[in-house]
Order: structure tokens, then C-alpha cells, then sequence
């Protein structure tokens, strides 16, 4: 429940297509480090790489994502996937309908 957050879900209500690409910018805006990738996008999942993150990669950011879906009232799930570097990692999110 962040500003930028409320911002995003304002404007593209609960449009996950148009919300997930959006992740670049709103990581840029809302860290102080780290970067977020959006590397698939189809009608029903994506995947983000996040890279450089220095707060709680796995733990923290998983909700993140489990909060996007929840904020565009979807049921779906969430994986993780580290990468080498412990501050990086690809998400996968996907959703029904």
C-alpha cells in the first residue's frame, strides 16, 4: 500500500496485462537500488527478473507480486526462481482468466 501503488491501480484499475509492465518503472521509482525486467508477458503469466534488490529478494518481493494479484482480484500463484547473484531473482506470476 504504497503511493506509487495506489497510483498505478488507480489508473489501470485492475488490468494486470497493462500493470505487470509497468514493474521497470515502479521498481526505478519506489528503490534505491535494483531493477526490475519484465522477460515473458502472455495472456495469462509473466516473468520478471529482479536484479541487484537488496531487500529480501525471495520473501518481500514474493508478496509483492501475491499483493499485484490480489489488488486486481485475481486467483493465481507466484514463483521463485534465485538467480547466482543472492540480490537476484525471476518471478513468475500467473493468473485465471
Amino acid at each position: 500500500d504504497t503511493l506509487i501503488g495506489r497510483t498505478v491501480f488507480s489508473i489501470f484499475s485492475s488490468n494486470i496485462r497493462r500493470i505487470i509492465p509497468l514493474a521497470s518503472r515502479a521498481y526505478g521509482v519506489s528503490a534505491s537500488t535494483g531493477t526490475a525486467s519484465v522477460l515473458e508477458l502472455s495472456e495469462n503469466e509473466a516473468v520478471v527478473r529482479l536484479h541487484d534488490i537488496v531487500s529480501f529478494v525471495e520473501t518481500y518481493h514474493f508478496g509483492v507480486f501475491e499483493g499485484v494479484l490480489q489488488a486486481c482480484g485475481l486467483q493465481g500463484e507466484v514463483g521463485f526462481a534465485p538467480d547466482d547473484d543472492p540480490t537476484s531473482a525471476r518471478f513468475w506470476v500467473r493468473w485465471d482468466g
